[in-house]
């Protein structure tokens, strides 16, 4: 996913690049089995989120994405 010589600018976020580009859930034969779940559910738990008033980052520390090895662990918002 990082490599230059497949990937045009590989540091930033694409959401054009084809699912073989982004292998958060694998590839091929070691393609992850939550991936489907995965598809499923996320949407149904970020689209009431994202659909609040003035979502925003939470001030200050709360607010900072931290994280467990590469994977996201905490990000802390605020809505209206």
């Amino acid at each position: 996913m990082m490599d230059e010589r497949r990937l045009l600018d590989p540091q930033s976020f694409n959401p054009r690049r084809l699912p073989h580009e982004y292998i958060h859930f694998g590839y091929g034969l070691h393609n992850c089995f939550g991936t489907q779940m995965n598809k499923a559910l996320l949407p149904l738990m970020l689209k009431p989120l994202l659909k609040r008033q003035n979502l925003r980052r939470a001030p200050g520390p709360e607010g900072v994405l931290s994280k467990r090895g590469a994977f996201a662990e905490r990000l802390r918002v605020n809505y209206d």
